[in-house]
C-alpha cells in the first residue's frame, strides 16, 4: 500500500490504507523534524477488527502486537526533537518529497524508472517453497527466469511487452491488500516500483 504525501500548514504528513489478514489498516508518517544530517519521524499505525465475527476479536487482539512489531522492527525510538529542528531545511525537504509525490503519479515516469534501474543491475526476485522467479536486464534484453521446480525462462525483445508482463506478474502482489477489491495501475506501478531489488 503506497503512502501519499500530503503537507498541511508546513507540516508533512504521510498517509495509507489497505488491508491486512482481511482488517482494514491505516498508516500515517508524520515528518517531525529536519536535523542537520537525519530526519525524524512518528508512525502510527490502526488496525480494526470490529466488524469481524466476535469470537475473533480476541485472537485479533493478540496477533495484532506481533503485526506491529514485525513492521517496526527496524525503527529506532527516539526523543521528540521537534525544538532541534531546521525549519528551513524541513520545509526543503517537504517541498522535496512533494515534488517526487508528483512525478510518481506519472506512470510513464515510474515505467521509465523501473526500465532504467533494470537496465543498471536491479532486479526483481520472487521465492516459495517451490523455487522462485528472477526478473532483470542481461545482453540487451530483459528477461524472466523460474528457478526451483520450474526452469521456464522467457526474454523480451522490447519494453512495451516487458512491461505488459510485468504488470500482470504481479496484479495480485500489488491488490493483495485491497481484496476483493484491485489496485488501480497508478497504485500498482508504484508498488511495482518499491519491489524493486537495487
Amino acid at each position: 500500500m503506497p503512502f501519499k504525501a500530503n503537507l498541511h500548514k508546513g507540516h508533512l504528513t504521510f498517509h495509507a490504507a489497505g488491508k491486512h489478514n482481511g482488517l482494514p489498516c491505516t498508516f500515517q508518517l508524520d515528518y517531525q523534524a529536519a536535523r542537520s544530517s537525519t530526519n525524524d519521524y512518528t508512525l502510527f499505525m490502526q488496525l480494526s477488527w470490529s466488524q469481524m465475527k466476535p469470537d475473533t476479536h480476541e485472537y485479533f487482539e493478540k496477533s495484532s502486537a506481533s503485526w506491529f512489531d514485525l513492521w517496526s522492527r527496524d525503527l529506532t525510538p527516539l526523543p521528540s526533537a521537534k525544538n532541534e529542528s531546521l525549519p528551513t531545511r524541513y520545509s526543503e525537504l517537504a517541498t522535496e518529497a512533494l515534488n517526487a509525490e508528483t512525478q510518481l503519479d506519472n506512470i510513464p515516469f515510474i515505467q521509465q524508472q523501473i526500465l532504467d534501474a533494470l537496465r543498471h543491475g536491479a532486479t526483481y526476485t520472487t521465492s516459495h517453497k517451490e523455487g522462485g522467479t528472477h526478473i532483470g536486464y542481461r545482453n540487451c534484453h530483459f528477461y524472466r527466469q523460474d528457478y526451483g521446480e520450474s526452469n521456464a525462462s522467457e526474454t523480451f525483445t522490447d519494453e512495451p511487452t516487458f512491461l505488459v508482463f510485468l504488470r500482470r506478474f504481479y496484479d495480485w502482489e500489488t491488490s493483495k491488500t485491497l481484496y476483493p477489491d484491485k489496485a488501480s495501475d497508478q497504485i500498482a506501478w508504484r508498488l511495482i516500483l518499491q519491489l524493486l531489488h537495487r
